[in-house]
């Protein structure tokens, strides 16, 4: 029983080494047609903003999935679990609505420049 559980524990790290493999050669192959489809002053941008959504989705489908399971198996009483995990989508929700709406309004200023004297205009 061990020896079938180590294996499939092997064949699951051997899948996600190669998957990363892969998507590490993808996102070297396509950044030669992205330039050459948005210039110079495109990739420019892309590769200052690449990092902060990287960071963002690093949070959203690691770090926080992760959290949430960590608070769930602390409780063994389902309805806390049921109400913590109603109470944090509530939560997200909000937060998601937030930032959305700072986008939203904020977009002249985000697409303007951090420049001070573009916040005065």
């Amino acid at each position: 029983m061990k020896n079938n559980s180590a294996q499939k524990m092997v064949q699951g790290a051997t899948i996600l080494t190669l998957t990363g493999i892969v998507a590490k050669v993808l996102s070297a192959v396509y950044k030669i047609p992205f330039q050459n489809l948005v210039g110079n002053v495109g990739f420019y941008v892309y590769q200052q903003v690449y990092p902060i959504y990287g960071i963002g989705m690093t949070i959203a489908l690691s770090g926080l999935p992760v959290f949430i399971s960590h608070l769930v198996a602390q409780n063994d009483d389902q309805q806390l679990n049921r109400r913590l995990i109603s109470d944090l989508q509530w939560i997200l929700t909000g937060l998601v609505l937030i930032i959305f709406i700072g986008l939203q309004l904020g977009d002249r200023t985000i697409a303007g420049g951090w420049e001070i004297g573009n916040w005065l205009r």
